[in-house]
């Protein structure tokens, strides 16, 4: 089987795509012929120095007018937008049009969409394709482990409450300097440990500022990438962005509070608050932050909240889902 993956990744739109594409990839790689596009700019190379299936790296969507030229059995999407045209054009080049965006500009042209969440952003979206909803689909990163729940119980009874701070690889609008900054009045004793990406490209200079006049907290400033779930496997809770690290972070047992920027992207992480894993802070506002002080005392107040959520992380996702799509696309392309 010769698949294709196209995704979309820079600093403005993150590199969520990048990472869940590159995952699925790995797993696919080790039994069918993997192309890989990247349309972005060249910071993401650095997100896939070692991989073993071939790389192309381009600036402009419409170059893949050029490139793509051969046939493929199946070719996956993993962004949110792309020109009409060009979708219709890659579609005359395989058998099989897949997403793994939950959220794309053309999806009633798919063929197939795997989702993570069984919700969906508009169902008149996804009407008349073949749709494989659910937790059970979520793509999980090699380096993102499970945490003991006997640790997890160590991290709890310190005294620092220890939390993690991670807005996305690229975090456009920089909302990292907007939680240090709204935080940094807290009285309580926490350690913030805040993840930058590779894509961070906002003042360093900002945050140690910000970090200067916090007298309250201990606070870390650790640049991430394969070293990111080792570091957060030592928090008890995590502040991010409700993206694919939110998942990631489902999978591994680690409770989350996700602000976000858009109301469009809430269903993405309905289910996991259902199942009591994850909070919904809300949008990235002057009300929710403040709302955000009142969750994470109660939280420090009441431990045993988190080790619930912990627990409650242990069945919902098993970590298989790359496999399990890919054995999916195997199973439709002898449809064809």
């Amino acid at each position: 089987m010769k698949i294709l993956f196209i995704c979309k990744a820079s600093t403005e739109m993150g590199f969520g795509h990048l990472f869940r594409s590159r995952t699925l990839a790995e797993v696919a790689n080790n039994e069918h012929e993997v192309n890989f596009f990247v349309i972005g700019s060249e910071v993401v190379r650095k997100l896939l120095w070692n991989v073993k299936f071939n790389v192309h790296i381009i600036s402009e969507e419409n170059e893949l007018y050029k490139y793509v030229a051969e046939k493929f059995d199946v070719i996956i999407f993993d962004m949110m937008y792309m020109n009409e045209d060009l979708v219709l054009h890659l579609k005359n080049k395989s058998l099989i049009s897949v997403s793994i965006s939950p959220i794309f500009n053309h999806m009633s042209k798919m063929d197939i969409l795997f989702s993570r969440t069984k919700y969906t952003g508009n169902d008149h979206e996804v009407k008349g394709i073949k749709t494989y909803l659910g937790l059970k689909y979520t793509i999980i990163q090699k380096a993102c482990k499970r945490i003991n729940t006997n640790i997890f119980r160590q991290n709890l009874i310190r005294k620092n409450f220890s939390v993690a701070i991670s807005m996305g690889g690229g975090d456009a609008a920089n909302n990292t300097l907007t939680l240090l900054e709204t935080l940094k009045n807290f009285k309580l004793p926490t350690t913030f440990w805040v993840l930058l990406g590779e894509g961070y490209t906002h003042s360093y200079d900002c945050l140690v500022n910000t970090i200067s006049k916090n007298h309250n907290q201990e606070i870390i400033l650790a640049k991430t990438n394969s070293s990111m779930w080792y570091l957060l496997s030592n928090c008890v809770m995590a502040i991010l962005s409700g993206g694919v690290t939110t998942y990631e972070a489902a999978y591994a047992g680690l409770p989350t509070i996700n602000m976000h920027e858009s109301e469009r992207q809430f269903f993405l992480i309905k289910e996991l608050v259902e199942e009591g894993i994850s909070i919904n802070g809300g949008l990235m506002n002057g009300e929710n932050l403040l709302k955000l002080y009142e969750q994470l005392e109660e939280f420090y107040n009441n431990r045993k909240k988190l080790l619930e959520m912990h627990k409650n992380s242990k069945k919902v996702i098993d970590g298989k889902g790359s496999e399990r799509i890919i054995k999916i696309i195997e199973k439709e392309l002898w449809l064809y």
